[in-house]
């Protein structure tokens, strides 16, 4: 029996690229030491027409050097990368031709391939591709009509307090440890009640509406691009 079931799996890459894309911020899993070890951290997704890997692109990320991850992240190690997209409760309450119990729907993906070093002098753009992802004023990290900070500042950051020089940058720099992985698989889950009717799924919508957060109204909003119901 296929699990999750064939009507919550993703296969689109699009659609799962949009996800690592939307929701940075993942769960890097590897065994290390003997043990499974879990590392949040941003992720920068390079499609294979923007220089990743075919067919499904590529990740980059850095941790600390004493992240005892490190080790086999050098070696090569096979590692899942998990990005989770919006979720919420969903009620019995709110199906009007069901009854059962209560769930939870949710968007996720996952990437799995092996991990390899960055080259040194790939290091420095890696740092500044995701100070760039991040500083966009568009791009919902920062405040709209916010002056963006550079990692090693303008000619216009001379005054800037924040300017960080590029001594301090490089000495930064040996204290990570920068990798890239070439993903090798990339599959998702869309679990958006597929398998109730449409009197049930336009119930559960209106719910999270009415909820009103950022989670349930992004659930809600996935839920209406569904196919219809036949």
């Amino acid at each position: 029996m296929a699990y999750p079931p064939a009507y919550y799996q993703e296969h689109a890459p699009e659609a799962l690229w949009q996800l690592l894309h939307d929701y940075p911020f993942a769960l890097l899993c590897i065994t290390a030491e003997g043990r499974i070890t879990a590392t949040h951290l941003p992720m920068l997704l390079i499609t294979p027409e923007h220089g990743g890997a075919a067919p499904y692109g590529s990740l980059e990320a850095h941790v600390a050097i004493n992240n005892p991850a490190v080790a086999a992240l050098r070696a090569g190690a096979e590692v899942l990368v998990v990005a989770s997209g919006p979720h919420a409760y969903v009620s019995p309450a709110w199906y009007p031709d069901s009854r059962t119990v209560p769930t939870w729907n949710y968007l996720s993906a996952q990437a799995r391939g092996r991990a390899e070093a960055l080259p040194a002098e790939r290091v420095l753009p890696h740092l500044e591709a995701l100070v760039t992802r991040f500083e966009q004023p568009d791009a919902g990290y920062i405040p709209a009509g916010s002056h963006p900070w550079t990692l090693q500042g303008t000619s216009a950051d001379k005054e800037n307090p924040s300017r960080v020089d590029p001594a301090t940058v490089q000495q930064l720099m040996r204290g990570i440890f920068a990798f890239r992985i070439d993903i090798a698989e990339l599959t998702g889950v869309r679990k958006l009640n597929q398998n109730k009717s449409a009197r049930d799924i336009a119930s559960v919508i209106r719910h999270l509406q009415a909820i009103g957060t950022d989670q349930t109204r992004a659930v809600a909003a996935a839920m209406a691009a569904l196919p219809p119901k036949e």
